[in-house]
C-alpha cells in the first residue's frame, strides 16, 4: 500500500503484543518543498505476525533535529534525503512503549547553497568539495568577512568541519565581553568570474556532465537541473554578484543561528581576499594551513557569493532493537511482535562508521523478516 502513511500501533493493552497498523489512507500530497499530505481515511491493518519499522530517520523533523542533534547544525543544515523522513516512527513506537537509543547520531555530508535548498525542500548540493575538477577555487567567510578554517579538507563522514559549530563564550568579568554566539554561522562561499564561466555551480541533478552524480533526493528525482552556465541561479538570488569584492560583501544580508538580522563585514572582507591572494601567490596558507596545490586566487571581476550551509545525510536514532531486531521497552523487555530495521534505531552512535548504514539496513532487515515470519499467527 503505497503512499499511504503509518499513524499508530493497534496494541494489546494487556499482553502489549502489536496487532497490527493503523494508516492514512487515500492522502492528497503537497507540491514541493512542502512535502506534506492532507485528507484521507484511516484504516487499519491487522499484522498476523508481526510489524516491522523501517520508517528511516527525522532529519527532515525542525524540533527533533533541534533537541536531539548537538551544536549549530541541528539549526543549519539542510537534509539531502527524503523530503519525508520526518520521525513519525518515533512517535509510533514510543507511544508503544518503545526505548530509545543513539538520538544525538547525524551524519553530515557536505555542503549545500542555503537559499536554493530552502526554496527546493532539500539539499542542492555545491559542485566544490564534490570530487569535480572545479574543487576548491573558492574560499569560506564568516559575517566578519573571515575565513574560519581550512576549506581544502575531506568533507564527507568527517567532524572537521565541527568549525563551522564552533561557539564564542564570554562572560565577564572573567572575559572582557558579555557574549555568546556561532560566529561562523552564517557562512558564505566566495568565488570569481573564472570560476564561474569555468562549470556549474551545483550539482543537484544526477549524472551531470562532467561532475560526480549527486545522490540525494532533488538528483535521483531529477527535480531540478542547475543550468550550464550559472545564469538561472545568479537570476534567482541564489547566487550574489558584484563588480568588487567590497561591493559584493554589502549585499550579503541574512539572520543568525538565532534568527537574528546580520550583515556582512564588506572591508573585512575585500581585505581577507587579499591576504588569501597573497598566500596563493607565495603558495603558503599561514592562517590555516592550506595546500597550496587546491588555492586559486580569486581576481577576476565580477564577484560571486553563495550562503552556504551543511548537509545532512541522515540521522540514525530509533528504538533499541536486540539481535533478534525486536524492539525493547524501557525496561528492556520485548515488545511481542514489533521490530525494527535500518537507520530506524541504528546501532550507530555518536561515530559511524561510513558506508554502514546500507549493510545494517540488508542485515538487518533480513533477521527481522526471519523472526518475523516465524511468529505464531494470533487469531
Amino acid at each position: 500500500m503505497f503512499s499511504t502513511p503509518a499513524t499508530g500501533l493497534v496494541q494489546d493493552p494487556v499482553t502489549k503484543e502489536i496487532l497490527g497498523v493503523k494508516a492514512q489512507t487515500g492522502v492528497t500530497f503537497a507540491s514541493p518543498p512542502s512535502y506534506s499530505y492532507t485528507g484521507g481515511t484511516e484504516v487499519y491493518v491487522k499484522a498476523a505476525k508481526g510489524v516491522i519499522m523501517a520508517c528511516g530517520g527525522y532529519e527532515n523533523n525542525p524540533e527533533m533535529s533541534l533537541n536531539f542533534l548537538p551544536g549549530a547544525k541541528s539549526n543549519f543544515v539542510t537534509p539531502m534525503g527524503s523530503p519525508y523522513n520526518t520521525g513519525d516512527g518515533i512517535g509510533i513506537v514510543t507511544s508503544a512503549g518503545a526505548k530509545l537509543w543513539h538520538m544525538n547520531s547525524g551524519e553530515v555530508y557536505e555542503l549545500a547553497i542555503k537559499p536554493a535548498s530552502q526554496q527546493m525542500g532539500s539539499a542542492v548540493m555545491v559542485t566544490e568539495v564534490n570530487s569535480s575538477p572545479l574543487s576548491l577555487q573558492m574560499i569560506l567567510v564568516n559575517r566578519y568577512g573571515q575565513r574560519f578554517m581550512n576549506e581544502a579538507l575531506y568533507w564527507t563522514h568527517t567532524k572537521k568541519s565541527l568549525a563551522v559549530d564552533y561557539f564564542k563564550d564570554d562572560v565577564p568579568p572573567t572575559d572582557p565581553d558579555d557574549y555568546c554566539d556561532y560566529p561562523n554561522i552564517p557562512f558564505w562561499m566566495i568565488v570569481d568570474d573564472a570560476r564561474v564561466k569555468a562549470g556549474v555551480l551545483g550539482i543537484p541533478s544526477y549524472g551531470q556532465q562532467g561532475y560526480s552524480p549527486m545522490v540525494g533526493w532533488l538528483g535521483t528525482h531529477n527535480i531540478y537541473q542547475w543550468s550550464s552556465d550559472n545564469s538561472a541561479e545568479i537570476a534567482k538570488g541564489w547566487v550574489v554578484k558584484a563588480d568588487t569584492i567590497q561591493a559584493l560583501g554589502s549585499l550579503l544580508n541574512t539572520t543568525d543561528f538565532f534568527g537574528r538580522p546580520v550583515s556582512m563585514d564588506a572591508a573585512a572582507l575585500a581585505t581577507t581576499v587579499t591576504n588569501y591572494n597573497n598566500y596563493c601567490a607565495a603558495g603558503n596558507d599561514p592562517d590555516f594551513g592550506r595546500n597550496p596545490k587546491t588555492m586559486t586566487p580569486i581576481q577576476t571581476p565580477p564577484y560571486y557569493a553563495m550562503e552556504i550551509c551543511m548537509a545532512m545525510l541522515n540521522t540514525n536514532g530509533g528504538p533499541v532493537r536486540n539481535q533478534y531486531a525486536q524492539t525493547t521497552d524501557v525496561s528492556g523487555n520485548v515488545i511481542p511482535r514489533l521490530y525494527s530495521a535500518g537507520e530506524f534505531g541504528s546501532i550507530y552512535g555518536f561515530l559511524y562508521q561510513g558506508a554502514g548504514n546500507l549493510p545494517e539496513a540488508y542485515g538487518m532487515g533480513r533477521v527481522a523478516g526471519t523472526h518475523a515470519s516465524a511468529e505464531t499467527p494470533w487469531s
